[in-house]
C-alpha cells in the first residue's frame, strides 16, 4: 500500500506485516501516485511538473521524468508494466519506458488539455480524452495516432476499453456515451444519458450483460441513483449506485 504526504515523502506499507513503512523522500510534495501492476516501479507525480519514477524501493534515488510544459497531474502504467503515460496541462501526454525511464513518444494532436487516459487490457493501445471534445487512440508501442474519435459536443472526460480491447466507450459533458470500434475508430452506438452528471463507466463481464456496460450517476451533492435505459438499445445501459 502506498500514500503520499505533504512532508515531501511517499510511504509504502506491507499489508501482511504492518511494519513501519519504507519512506521515499522527494524534492516536492506529491500530487498523485501510480504503482506498476507487474514490477516494483512506483511513479510519484510531484508539484514541480515532474514525475519521480522509483525503480528500487529499497531507498535508492528516483529517476525524474521531465519535459512537460505544464502541471503534471497523473501517471498511468500499462497493464504489462513496460511503459507509462503521464498527463499534464500542456495538451501533450508523454509515453515513457518503465525499464529505462526514457521518453518513448510525445502524444501530440489534442488542441486542449488532456484530462484522462487509459491503456487497453491487451496493452497495445492508449486512449486519451480531452477538453477539445475528442478522444484519441494511440499505439502503446510507438505512440503513433491510430484514430481520432470525433462526435461529442462538449468535453470528453472518461474513456474505458472493453475487456477484449475491441471497443471503447467515452463519456462527455454533452450527456452522451458513445461506443467506438478500436479497429477502425468508427462510432457504433450513441447512448443518451440522464441530465445528471455521469462520471464512471465500466463494461460488465457477466453473461447477462456481457455486451453492455454500467455507469455511476451523481445527483446534486453526492447523491446517487439507479436507472436502466430501455432494453431495446443495442447495448444495455445502467446507472448504478
Amino acid at each position: 500500500m502506498t500514500a503520499s504526504f505533504s512532508d515531501k515523502t511517499a510511504r509504502l506499507w506491507r499489508l501482511d506485516t504492518g511494519l513501519e513503512p519504507a519512506i521515499l523522500g522527494q524534492e516536492k510534495s506529491a500530487v498523485s501516485i501510480a504503482a506498476s501492476p507487474r514490477g516494483p516501479e512506483l511513479a510519484v507525480v510531484l508539484q514541480n511538473n515532474t514525475v519521480a519514477l522509483w525503480k528500487d524501493l529499497a531507498g535508492k534515488d528516483a529517476v525524474l521524468l521531465q519535459g512537460h510544459e505544464g502541471k503534471v497531474h497523473r501517471a498511468i502504467f500499462n497493464p504489462d508494466g513496460k511503459s507509462l503515460v503521464t498527463l499534464a496541462k500542456d495538451k501533450a501526454p508523454r509515453l515513457w519506458s518503465a525499464a529505462s525511464a526514457k521518453l518513448s513518444a510525445i502524444l501530440s494532436g489534442h488542441e486542449d488539455d488532456v484530462t484522462n487516459a487509459a491503456f487497453s487490457p491487451d496493452s497495445k493501445m492508449i486512449a486519451t480524452v480531452s477538453d477539445d471534445k475528442t478522444a484519441r487512440l494511440w499505439s502503446a508501442a510507438s505512440g503513433k495516432t491510430l484514430a481520432v474519435l470525433r462526435g461529442h459536443e462538449y468535453e470528453v472526460h472518461t474513456a474505458v476499453f472493453s475487456p477484449d480491447s475491441s471497443r471503447i466507450v467515452t463519456l462527455s459533458h454533452d450527456h452522451s456515451a458513445r461506443i467506438w470500434d478500436t479497429a477502425d475508430g468508427k462510432q457504433s452506438v450513441i447512448l443518451p444519458l440522464p441530465e445528471d452528471f455521469v462520471n464512471e463507466v465500466a463494461f460488465t463481464r457477466d453473461g447477462n450483460h456481457g455486451k453492455g456496460f454500467e455507469a455511476t450517476r451523481r445527483y446534486g451533492e453526492g447523491g446517487r441513483g439507479h436507472r436502466f435505459l430501455p432494453s431495446s438499445l443495442i447495448l444495455p445501459f445502467a446507472c448504478s449506485t
